[in-house]
């Protein structure tokens, strides 16, 4: 899981140059394919992690997809990856060692 965490955000980058998909809606596209019902509790720990660690880093669900006109949380309403979308803000929110400084965000 880590690889493809890693994998996702060098394929996108933070400088608004996007080569592909951005990591958030990447992420969200590749969990959608793994998700099953019901999510076991060890996915939604990884994914929420996944997440989270996205979202620390700036990713944002409501921002609006200009080529959909919609968000990407808007597009996963009501979808089990939508839950894990909630998951991951929730651990961004509660986890007091995550910084938003990191040498990616310098030019």
């Amino acid at each position: 899981m880590l690889h493809d965490a890693i994998r996702a955000a060098v394929f996108s980058s933070r400088l608004g140059r996007n080569y592909g998909l951005p990591a958030l809606p990447r992420a969200v596209l590749d969990a959608r394919q793994i998700i099953e019902q019901p999510v076991s509790d060890e996915l939604s720990q990884d994914l929420g992690r996944v997440f989270g660690a996205l979202f620390a880093a700036g990713a944002d669900a409501d921002r609006v997809d200009p080529r959909l006109g919609r968000s990407i949380a808007e597009q996963v309403s009501g979808e089990p990856v939508g839950e894990l979308l909630g998951v991951g803000q929730r651990w961004v929110s509660t986890t007091s060692t995550v910084s938003n400084s990191s040498p990616a965000t310098s030019n």
